[in-house]
């Protein structure tokens, strides 16, 4: 079912950040709140941010209302038997900063989620909390799949440091990247890696950037790494 406006007027009066005079006087419109049919538009959405305060959007049973007018700071609640039941805030920026996958697979996890795992913060699955979400940027010279492809994908186990520009830090030496059909060798860009720790699975992403210099790119990272003490 979709969220009606009274139900975001009461939820909102029931929260001190959202019902706070300071803010301007407000109103949802008729068509509030905004839906989203799958995560990855709602990935967008996030990404983009600098919404107003009490801005709502429903992703089936979840309902975020944003608690800091043009921040990020989202109240999140389960729509459950025709109630809305608030459980958690999130700041999505830092959850995608930890990676798509990530993101995915915490909101699969609160969709699927009893109320009482709601309530209780234990509705991360296992697959969830076994990902290292330390994830570092890559810059490889070649082997990259199809531009503008921007999913995960799973990949196997093959020593790769031979294709990179730079070697990855001591704490994510197991990081390894596949060679094989999926690569393509005429392509550049920023490959990010996730490693899973319990079953050990590997994953990798390609972000393809026009007119991409990877000596330039590399030059970047390690000022910014002797900047914040990080391995070069």
């Amino acid at each position: 079912m979709k969220v009606t406006v009274e139900m975001l007027r009461e939820a909102c009066a029931s929260n001190p950040w959202l019902n706070d005079e300071e803010y301007p006087t407000w109103d949802y419109t008729w068509d509030a709140p905004t839906v989203f049919a799958d995560k990855e538009a709602l990935l967008a959405f996030f990404r983009g941010g600098n919404c107003t305060v009490r801005y709502a959007v429903q992703y089936h049973n979840l309902v975020f209302i944003n608690q800091d007018n043009g921040g990020d700071e989202w109240l999140t609640i389960k729509l459950h038997d025709g109630r809305l039941h608030p459980f958690e805030s999130i700041t999505f920026h830092a959850v995608i900063r930890c990676g798509d996958i990530y993101f995915h697979h915490m909101i699969e996890d609160m969709e699927a989620a009893t109320l009482e795992q709601c309530k209780s913060l234990s509705y991360l699955g296992a697959r969830l909390n076994s990902l290292d979400i330390h994830v570092w940027p890559y810059h490889a010279m070649d082997r990259m799949w199809e531009a503008g492809d921007h999913s995960w994908r799973e990949v196997g186990e093959e020593i790769f440091y031979d294709q990179m520009e730079c070697v990855p830090p001591a704490k994510m030496s197991s990081i390894t990247f596949a060679v094989g059909e999926a690569w393509k060798s005429d392509k550049t860009g920023i490959v990010h890696a996730m490693f899973c720790k319990t079953d050990g699975r590997f994953f990798a992403r390609h972000d393809y950037l026009a007119n991409f210099n990877p000596i330039a790119y590399r030059e970047q990272i390690r000022k910014q790494r002797e900047v914040s003490n990080e391995p070069v």
